[in-house]
């Protein structure tokens, strides 16, 4: 967060939705309707992970896949 502050997005709004869930909403004041959400979800570094590695060698083909998160 320090790090996007530090280029000038200001946080308009920041929250949990539990004890694991931290969000927030940064605004940058240059450019009108642009807002980045940052958030940080316990253990989910691993299913992201998944989803990067099977997108690096994703042909095109098969658009929608299932995935069996591995939490």
């Amino acid at each position: 967060l320090a790090a996007r502050e530090a280029t000038g997005l200001e946080v308009v709004q920041n929250g949990d939705a539990g004890p694991a869930v931290h969000f927030c909403y940064l605004a940058d004041p240059k450019r009108e309707g642009l807002l980045v959400e940052l958030i940080e979800i316990a253990g989910l570094r691993p299913l992201f992970t998944q989803i990067a590695d099977a997108a690096s060698s994703w042909d095109g083909s098969d658009p929608i896949r299932e995935i069996k998160p591995a939490l």
